[in-house]
């Protein structure tokens, strides 16, 4: 009979050097085309008969302007144990996907980097591949998307995601549109839905009230403003947005008492300045008195001098629109120190809206912090408010 030979050959170690592949990937589309250059790597144990036996591997090269490394293990046979990859590439120039991204996905390609890092096993059915992103220097396409990028943005200046997959079917590229995607509809519901523990928890904390007629930071005032601050702190393009808005029913009958308290210490000392001056003049006519000839002395005090007997009265305080106005904004600017000079944050990433709500439909008074982003040009504003 005749005798079936099956070939027994194996590979201990197989080398690639200096390798160069051009590859295309149509699951994208366009298509994309690139250059794996510079290509090197090694293949150990690969046997051309079925085998149980693990075939290890580890390709390293360069696409474009990013490196790359891959390795992992496999079985060559359709039975046995899982499979276990990862793949790990820095830097990789986005703009590369240009033309599959254009229209569909609102980070500005240009100059944007990804590091990537890719593990796939197949030890669970079906498999779970998971990448960890960071997009470096990411830059919004699209006003709308700027917030977005500054609440993932952290304080290496980098955008991170992990993405849980398990199909492969999907192209990485279409994983991470689609991702990016969901989070942007997170953001329009409401910013706060992209941040983790604790920042979350300042969407019930961005209102501040004051004490009526008062412009001074209570204990909570603060310790809400403590938490916007360490929000910026870990997403430094974060601006806060500080708006006030007046209920002058609220406010007036607590503001006339406040400034006519004020008044009256105007008053007082206004009083005690004019007796102190009036004692001093009293003092040089004493002493022009022992030195002048008999019946000079009156000829020499002037009307002038006769108004400093006058005390000053204080004056009516009359509660208007401009003044409730104007203690909105100076509580703004309370509030503005306190965040720049107490709690270092910096004055451009805090910006006073100057237009005051002003409605007796308003249940109090308060001041809201909304969040925005600091774009590529800040614009220093410096509003002048009264201290």
């Amino acid at each position: 009979g005749e005798t079936t030979i099956n070939p027994q050959l194996t590979i201990n170690k197989a080398e690639l050097r200096n390798g160069l592949v051009s590859y295309t990937d149509g699951r994208l589309s366009p298509p994309l085309k690139v250059d794996i250059t510079s290509l090197e790597g090694t293949l150990n144990n690969y046997r051309i008969k079925p085998s149980l036996k693990p075939v290890d591997f580890a390709l390293k090269g360069d696409i474009v302007d990013s490196t790359f490394s891959y390795e992992g293990r496999f079985i060559n046979a359709p039975e046995g144990p899982h499979e276990t990859f990862s793949l790990q590439q820095s830097f990789i120039p986005l703009d590369i996907y240009k033309e599959q991204l254009d229209n569909v996905f609102d980070i500005e390609t240009r100059d944007t980097l990804i590091d990537l890092k890719y593990q796939k096993s197949e030890q669970t059915t079906p498999a779970i591949a998971s990448f960890d992103i960071s997009l470096a220097q990411a830059k919004p396409g699209a006003t709308t998307t700027d917030l977005s990028l500054a609440l993932l943005e952290n304080n290496k200046k980098k955008i991170s995601a992990t993405l849980l997959f398990q199909s492969s079917e999907k192209h990485l590229l279409t994983n991470l549109k689609n991702h990016f995607q969901k989070l942007l509809i997170k953001s329009s519901v409401s910013p706060y839905l992209l941040l983790d523990p604790p920042h979350n928890n300042l969407r019930n904390a961005d209102t501040f009230t004051f004490v009526p007629g008062r412009i001074a930071l209570n204990g909570e005032i603060k310790k809400q403003l403590d938490g916007f601050a360490d929000l910026v702190k870990d997403h430094p393009r974060i601006k806060l947005l500080l708006q006030a808005s007046i209920s002058p029913s609220h406010e007036k009958a607590a503001l006339q008492k406040t400034l006519e308290a004020i008044e009256q210490d105007r008053v007082k000392q206004r009083n005690a300045q004019q007796l102190a001056e009036w004692q001093t003049k009293q003092t040089q006519i004493s002493s022009d008195t022992n030195s002048a000839p008999s019946g000079s002395l009156t000829d020499e005090i002037t009307e002038e001098e006769l108004e400093l007997f006058t005390p000053t009265s204080p004056q009516p305080v009359v509660i208007t629109n401009e003044k409730l106005t104007k203690l909105a904004k100076i509580r703004l600017k309370v509030m503005q120190d306190y965040l720049v000079k107490n709690l270092s944050i910096p004055a451009q990433n805090i910006e006073i809206k100057n237009q005051v709500e002003l409605s007796d439909k308003l249940a109090s008074s308060f001041v809201r912090i909304t969040l925005g982003a600091i774009s590529k040009q800040v614009q220093q504003k410096n509003i002048g408010l009264p201290e």
